[in-house]
């Protein structure tokens, strides 16, 4: 198992690469139909970090720091709250069921929401700190945040 999951995150990481994104909710579906949820997310989190440092390492020159710090203003607090989210729905695999429904329906739902076509002015500096709320509560509870992300890029 551990070798097909090691292909699985290559793969993935592969496709984001050159998608641009995409192979992170592969992954974590695919991480979900092997491991538990308490073993998946963390699982997700490291493989993601690592193929998301290798492409910011070689894009470093394209990236906006305002746009990282508005994000990160906003994440924090947001996986504080996903934190107290994650532990209220059931400490040490009680949740099981209901989260993998949760993850479940959140893929669901980032592949079929219709999109409407994005601004050309693109989104605001100060749309990121919500932005990255949301994706920090999202992430310790359904893994990828990419899908809810994504349209805004």
């Amino acid at each position: 198992m551990i070798w097909f999951l090691t292909l699985a995150a290559l793969i993935t990481a592969t496709i984001s690469g050159i998608l641009g994104m995409g192979g992170g909710i592969l992954l974590l579906a695919t991480l979900l139909s092997f491991l538990p949820h308490g073993a998946a997310i963390p699982t997700h989190a490291g493989v993601q970090i690592v193929s998301n440092t290798t492409r910011a390492i070689g894009l470093r020159r394209h990236i906006d720091w305002q746009i990282v710090l508005r994000f990160t203003l906003g994440a924090t607090p947001g996986m504080l709250l996903g934190a107290s989210l994650l532990y209220g729905i059931g400490p040490m695999g009680e949740g099981e069921p209901y989260l993998k429904v949760a993850v479940g329906l959140y893929i669901l739902i980032a592949a079929f929401w219709p999109r409407r076509p994005t601004k050309k002015s693109g989104t605001a500096h100060r749309d990121f700190t919500i932005i990255g709320f949301a994706a920090g509560t999202a992430a310790l509870t359904v893994g990828a945040v990419g899908p809810l992300i994504a349209p805004l890029f």
